[in-house]
């Protein structure tokens, strides 16, 4: 289930974006209409399937959707996918010098690794689900970032922040990207 940052009392704004709806709905919702109603706001939403359904919450289930939901009202991701694409995004992604992003040089020649199994093994050697920590939504899910602690080839050992996306409706919680943390330690 999906969350929304959620304006309230503003029901106009709710129009056409997905919401979560706790123990009444699984899976993302589009809001077709809303009203509130004393404590209590009544929405009709359609699924993805194009059905129109109604639905009703109360303000405090309302808050959950604003402040971006919780375990309860949310799809938690049952698996992680990295795929090898992105790792060798990671060994081969060079910048001009003096640029910021430069992720070649940061994985290939400070960390020594020298293949992109080598770099998606290393990351998910050391991730897991539960140390997924929820940082937000944009368009397409809920993003997620872990620290982790990497030690690559070259001896050198980083706190590394990785970031992941489970999108909406979906259980797998997908790569993004990894970038040595500016705290440095765990």
């Amino acid at each position: 289930m999906v969350a929304l940052f959620i304006a309230m009392p503003m029901t106009e704004g709710l129009i056409g974006k997905r919401i979560c709806i706790p123990g009444q709905f699984t899976g993302s919702v589009t809001v077709a209409s809303a009203k509130i109603f004393e404590e209590t706001w009544l929405l009709q939403f359609r699924t993805q399937q194009g059905e129109v359904r109604d639905a009703s919450l109360t303000a405090a289930e309302a808050e959950c959707s604003k402040s971006g939901g919780n375990a309860d009202s949310m799809t938690s991701p049952l698996r992680l996918e990295f795929p090898i694409a992105k790792a060798e995004y990671l060994l081969t992604h060079a910048t001009e010098l003096g640029e910021g992003g430069d992720k070649q040089n940061f994985w290939r020649y400070e960390m020594g690794f020298e293949s992109a199994e080598a770099i998606r093994d290393a990351v998910l050697t050391e991730v897991s689900i539960d140390m997924l920590q929820l940082q937000g939504q944009n368009d397409f899910g809920n993003l997620y970032r872990a620290y982790i602690r990497i030690t690559g080839a070259s001896g050198l050992s980083r706190r590394i922040r990785t970031v992941w996306i489970l999108r909406f409706d979906e259980d797998v919680a997908k790569f993004v990207t990894a970038v040595p943390d500016r705290l440095g330690s765990l």
